[in-house]
């Protein structure tokens, strides 16, 4: 059967518009997932933005070693590999801090979200903290590192461990010295 560009782009977005149990976003390269008819295979490579297949989909590598490409949709389960945070969380967390006011009180600038969780840079302040690391660990809390990076030397002034989201800004205010609002 012969599709056309126009036919094929047709079942694109028809597929994208479908619900699934799983978000495109909500996978990452290295889960171990479980397909309906009951092989477990690994995530090798997302799909979107041009990278061969639309993105509710998934190539996966079999047990047998052969890669297939699959629809999220034929996947029941899903073990996370890594507990790094992603972009949605790593909003979540500024916003949880205050937001665009949070930015402005603070001048927090250069976000950068990684394995270690989101990093930020911050203005002047009476503790010498100049950049902040906040990581969400496995009890659902956070972690957070204040740091003071001078020649690309990464100096610890204090942790925080097990923070609840009510409590960033406090501990932000605390081991700081800024204010989070007015």
């Amino acid at each position: 059967m012969k599709i056309t560009k126009q036919k094929l782009k047709e079942i694109i977005r028809e597929e994208l518009e479908q619900v699934s149990e799983y978000g495109w976003n909500d996978l990452k390269v290295g889960d171990t997932v479980t397909q309906k008819n009951g092989k477990k295979a690994k995530v090798i490579k997302l799909g979107g933005n041009g990278k061969g297949f639309p993105r509710n989909f998934v190539k996966v590598k079999l047990g047998s070693g052969k890669e297939d490409v699959v629809s999220i949709d034929d996947l029941t389960e899903s073990t996370q590999v890594n507990e790094s945070m992603n972009k949605r969380q790593g909003a979540e967390v500024i916003k949880q801090l205050g937001g665009g006011r949070f930015i402005a009180m603070t001048g927090a600038k250069d976000f950068f979200i990684g394995p270690k969780g989101v990093v930020f840079k911050i203005g002047r302040n009476s503790k010498g903290v100049n950049y902040v690391r906040i990581n969400l660990n496995s009890m659902d809390t956070y972690d957070v590192e204040y740091l003071s990076v001078r020649n690309y030397k990464e100096k610890v002034k204090s942790k925080a461990k097990g923070i609840y989201a009510d409590m960033l800004r406090d501990s932000f205010e605390a081991n700081t010295g800024l204010r989070t609002s007015l």
